[in-house]
C-alpha cells in the first residue's frame, strides 16, 4: 500500500534535503581539495627536501585513490595534511623563531601540545598501509625536532599534519610505487579542475 500523500510528501522533502546537503558537502570538499592542491604545487615549485617531497607525493597519491573511490572528505583531509607538511618543511629549513614574546611562546607551546596529544595515535581499529604510517611518523618526528630547535611555526605545521592523518580511515588496498604516485596525483589534479568548472 502506498504511503498517505502527506507522508509521501514529507519523505520526498526529506530525501531532497539530504541530496542537497550531500551535494553541498561534495562541493565544499572539492573546493577544499582545489585550494590545498594550489598551495601544494606552489610550495613544491619553491623547492622541498627529498624527504618532504616524498612524503607529500605519497600523501597526494593516497588522496587520489580516496577521491576516485568517492571519499571526497578523506581526499581533502589528506591534501590538507600534505599542505601542512609542505609548509612545515619550508619553515623548518628557512626560519628559527627565537626571541618571540613570552605570551606568544606560551600560547604556541600549549597549542602544539594539544595538537600532538590529538595526534598521539593512529586509529587503532584501522589497518593502515605502511607508507601512510611512515608519513604519519615523519610528521610527528619532524614536529618534535622543530619544537626542539625553536622553529615554532614549522612545529605547528607538522603537528597539524600528524593530527589530520591520525584521524583518517583509508578505503581499499593501495600499492605504492613512484609511477602510480605521479599518475594518481595527475588524475586528482585533472579531476578537481574539471569538476570545479562544472560546479560553478
Amino acid at each position: 500500500m502506498p504511503p498517505p500523500p502527506k507522508a509521501a510528501k514529507k519523505a520526498a522533502k526529506k530525501a531532497a534535503k539530504k541530496s542537497a546537503t550531500h551535494r553541498h558537502k561534495d562541493v565544499h570538499d572539492l573546493r577544499r581539495a582545489f585550494e590545498h592542491l594550489g598551495r601544494i604545487e606552489t610550495i613544491r615549485a619553491a623547492g622541498l627536501s627529498a624527504m618532504a617531497l616524498g612524503a607529500v607525493d605519497v600523501t597526494v597519491m593516497f588522496a587520489g585513490h580516496e577521491w576516485e573511490g568517492g571519499h571526497a572528505q578523506n581526499a581533502a583531509d589528506l591534501l590538507r595534511a600534505a599542505e601542512h607538511i609542505c609548509f612545515g618543511a619550508r619553515l623548518f629549513e628557512s626560519t628559527l623563531d627565537e626571541g618571540i614574546p613570552f605570551a606568544v611562546h606560551s600560547a604556541v607551546v600549549a597549542h602544539f601540545r594539544e595538537l600532538m596529544h590529538r595526534a598521539d595515535h593512529l586509529r587503532p581499529e584501522v589497518i593502515h598501509p605502511p607508507e601512510f604510517v611512515a608519513v604519519y611518523k615523519l610528521a610527528r618526528e619532524m614536529a618534535d625536532r622543530a619544537i626542539e630547535r625553536n622553529a615554532y611555526q614549522s612545529a605547528l605545521e607538522y603537528a597539524r599534519a600528524a593530527e589530520a592523518l591520525a584521524h583518517l580511515r583509508l578505503h581499499g588496498a593501495i600499492t605504492v610505487n613512484s609511477t602510480q604516485s605521479l599518475d594518481a596525483g595527475s588524475r586528482l589534479r585533472l579531476f578537481v579542475r574539471v569538476q570545479s568548472s562544472s560546479l560553478v
